[in-house]
């Protein structure tokens, strides 16, 4: 038997009426893993009192079987609860695999089974018994995200003295302990500003242990100027940020480079070679700053002017005007790099002589009368960005909820434990979660409000 073995096993649920079908299969199996200190066989509650029993089959054989209450849990009387056991929940009331087929990772496979059922009908907790000291089935269930939850204990059960049954217990449920924000159409509104309202919240929130970290597509220079002069005032709210679509994680305390994907020097010289040969406004986004070059036509002039306006607004010495010829001099990497024009067709053109090259990876987006077409590294994303900050602090990305309003937040959305979209998107973000208020009615900081901080 090898690992391979599991991708043959299929996992079935059986309602009640099914059951006599399985029933010696099930019996089988329940018998041969007795632990020792049980002393006893199977008996019929766990068919008969089940309400779903989940079966693993090969070749259409049972090699295992996982039977569960939907019902509201209730623990034993004598329970030594250290939790307390919430309403809305299910018990596994056993589950076990054939002697001969343990170890290929059925047992773990039936319980994401029984996970992705209880999410399915909103279920929340699921709890079980380890009957005796079972050490290995401690080990399996622990290692499957169970935590040991309490015990029960009677001097003596079944003939057994000093019994005690481990009560074990798994949440769906998110423990938030961080949030990404997007920021244009999202924490901003259409003035580029972040109310006071909204700041208030934010700063409470932060106060309650919960990382707040902004992820943009904004370079790093615009985030910092609206973190340092708008947001953290004295007070350090935002610590972390995530630039240019998640290219690059800065610690704005330590003020260090936690993580960056750019491109390679090579590269960057060949794409400011190609950039003559079209007419259109072009722009090279670094670590550090945004750069222009010589090339005064009219329409990199009002695109200058959108920049300045829009992503540097109040930003002293914003877009720096070089000599592209010498830009390896300045020793900086470079994040991204943006071709703007009104013709669709024109950076589609460009995107054609650029596609063969395997190391990066391209993207057009629409912003007013403009279009834009994005160079970036392969191996970017917002959501690339949110699995380094995770982890780079230690958490899960189920522990985290992302806000957003664009189709680059759809992937980041979707891999956080909670993605919510903006009442004010204008495309299908992939979620049934959606703010109440626009961003220009603080729809964030509302939704925060009443998730994390009012009294329930």
């Amino acid at each position: 038997m090898n690992e391979n073995m599991l991708e043959k096993i299929e996992i079935k649920k059986i309602e009640k009426e099914q059951f006599d079908e399985y029933k010696d299969e099930i019996e089988k199996i329940h018998n041969e893993n007795v632990f020792p200190n049980n002393g006893y066989l199977m008996d019929e509650d766990y068919i008969i009192n089940a309400e779903i029993i989940f079966v693993a089959l090969l070749n259409n054989k049972v090699v295992g079987f996982a039977s569960i209450n939907t019902y509201d849990y209730e623990p034993d009387e004598g329970d030594d609860l250290w939790i307390t056991i919430e309403k809305n929940n299910m018990q596994i009331k056993q589950i076990a695999i054939s002697k001969e087929f343990q170890g290929l990772k059925i047992g773990t496979h039936l319980l994401n089974k029984v996970k992705e059922y209880a999410k399915s009908k909103g279920i929340n907790n699921i709890y079980l018994y380890a009957l005796g000291d079972n050490e290995k089935a401690h080990k399996f269930y622990e290692r499957n995200g169970f935590k040991l939850s309490g015990i029960w204990s009677a001097k003596e059960y079944m003939e057994i003295k000093d019994f005690k049954s481990y009560l074990f217990a798994y949440t769906n449920k998110m423990e938030c302990k961080a949030i990404f924000l997007d920021m244009d159409g999202t924490l901003l509104n259409s003035e580029k500003e972040v109310s006071d309202y909204s700041i208030k919240i934010l700063k409470e929130i932060k106060q309650k242990g919960i990382e707040i970290i902004l992820i943009s597509g904004r370079c790093n220079k615009s985030i910092e100027h609206i973190v340092k002069n708008r947001i953290n005032n004295k007070d350090e709210i935002i610590r972390y940020i995530i630039s240019t679509d998640g290219t690059m994680i800065k610690d704005l305390k330590e003020n260090k480079i936690i993580y960056q994907s750019s491109l390679n020097e090579k590269l960057v010289k060949e794409l400011i070679y190609k950039s003559y040969n079209f007419d259109t406004a072009f722009y090279i986004i670094t670590e550090n700053d945004m750069y222009k070059d010589n090339r005064m036509n009219e329409y990199q002039k009002e695109t200058d002017r959108w920049y300045i306006n829009g992503e540097f607004y109040n930003i002293e010495n914003n877009l720096k005007t070089i000599d592209f010829n010498d830009f390896s001099k300045k020793n900086e990497k470079v994040n991204r790099i943006l071709f703007f024009s009104m013709n669709l067709d024109k950076l589609k053109e460009i995107n054609e002589n650029i596609l063969k090259n395997d190391e990066i990876q391209t993207l057009f987006r629409k912003d007013f009368k403009d279009y834009q077409l994005l160079l970036i590294s392969n191996k970017y994303s917002k959501a690339i960005g949110i699995i380094e900050m995770c982890k780079y602090l230690n958490l899960s990305t189920k522990d985290t909820i992302a806000f957003g309003d664009s189709d680059n937040d759809i992937e980041m959305l979707e891999i956080v434990g909670d993605g919510i979209a903006m009442k004010n998107t204008k495309i299908d973000l992939k979620t049934n979660k959606i703010t109440e208020f626009t961003n220009n009615e603080d729809g964030v900081a509302k939704y925060l409000e009443k998730m994390l901080l009012e009294e329930k």
